[in-house]
């Protein structure tokens, strides 16, 4: 499996009749629970249909970026979980023959991230 499957595999789309400030709060509460040694989840905009965390390593390196998105409908809200963008590292040999799969550092925290908030999703079904 690629790494750009396995971030669309954590990727989801999801049915919730939770408002956008409940939504934001569920994101925010799983942002916080996914939070590793050395990374985290920092919420840089929020504007009533998406938003959106950047994955930031010690001394504020961003490794990449989370998107929540939020669209209204009758009767409820459809919520997708996407990350746009990400660093992608691979190990090499001799400086220029990679040697291994590619890697991201944001991958372990967007997984978790995801299934957190589609557990609280889940808890609110439409």
């Amino acid at each position: 499996m690629t790494i750009d499957e396995k971030f669309a595999a954590a990727a989801f789309t999801a049915s919730t009749a939770m408002s956008y400030e409940q939504v934001l709060a569920a994101a925010d509460d799983a942002a916080e629970r996914s939070k590793e040694i050395g990374t985290s989840l920092k919420r840089v905009a929020a504007d009533g249909a998406a938003i959106v965390y950047e994955v930031r390593r010690l001394k504020g390196l961003t490794m990449g970026q989370v998107r929540v998105q939020y669209s209204a409908a009758d009767g409820g809200a459809t919520v997708s979980c996407t990350a746009p963008d990400y660093a992608v590292f691979q190990d090499k040999l001799l400086f220029f023959i990679p040697i291994g799969p590619k890697e991201s550092p944001a991958l372990g925290i967007f997984r978790t991230f995801s299934k957190v908030l589609r557990q609280a999703l889940d808890g609110v079904a439409a």
